[in-house]
């Protein structure tokens, strides 16, 4: 189960966490700004299913604890 669907931007995008619509596994996917299509998706660590930003570093909150992504 996703914890989180908080929506972020990078003045470029907007990310937020979904599940991929063939395997089922969390995303972080990216949406472009200007138009709403997708731009990219990436999967998160095994365990994450929460993200979020602060100090401009992206974290991962899930099974194992917080982590930093990269």
């Amino acid at each position: 189960m996703l914890r989180d669907f908080r929506l972020m931007t990078d003045g470029v995008h907007l990310l937020r966490v979904e599940r991929d619509p063939e395997s089922g596994v969390p995303v972080l996917a990216a949406y472009r700004l200007t138009s709403g299509g997708r731009a990219w998706a990436t999967p998160l660590p095994p365990g994450v299913d929460s993200v979020w930003t602060q100090g401009g570093i992206l974290y991962g909150q899930g099974d194992g604890g917080v982590v930093v992504l990269r």
